[in-house]
């Protein structure tokens, strides 16, 4: 029992204050055309792009789209209760073209990334956190993803 006092009142303390939404700070990845002899490649600069979603949104960056398209899992501790396991959500995420064409699905756990490819797509967080035994509305969910590109 000391120990769960001793871990929430290190987390208070040391956890950034939560914001309700992101907003998109960054500027969207530049590209350019460079034309060879026989053919056109298109060069892709580097960066990143924070954005917040409600499930069935979308948001693009490079040359993907990304939509949040159903809760699979939602068994993370309410901040109230003391649990044996944390618990982790875990979200369905449709992966489009730009031109709006699914390309594929993930299942996508908090915290966890996977390339589609060369965008770097990151769950940093799912807003929000669980209070006592009340379920969440889908429509209440937001997911903050991190889009990146590295050379």
């Amino acid at each position: 029992m000391a120990l769960v006092v001793i871990v929430s009142v290190t987390l208070l303390i040391f956890s950034p204050s939560p914001e309700p939404f992101l907003e998109d700070t960054s500027s969207d990845v530049a590209t350019s055309t460079a034309t060879s002899a026989d053919e056109t490649i298109d060069v892709v600069t580097p960066g990143s792009k924070e954005v917040t979603l409600a499930l069935q949104e979308k948001a693009s960056y490079n040359d993907i789209a990304i939509q949040p398209a159903s809760i699979i899992e939602e068994s993370r501790c309410p901040k109230s209760l003391t649990c044996i396991q944390a618990g982790r959500v875990r979200i369905s995420l449709n992966i489009l073209s730009l031109e709006g064409e699914h390309i594929l699905s993930k299942v996508l756990e908090e915290g966890a990334f996977f390339y589609a490819g060369s965008t770097k797509v990151t769950l940093v967080k799912v807003t929000p956190f669980p209070v006592d035994s009340v379920k969440i509305a889908d429509k209440d969910y937001r997911f903050e993803f991190l889009l990146e590109v590295v050379e």
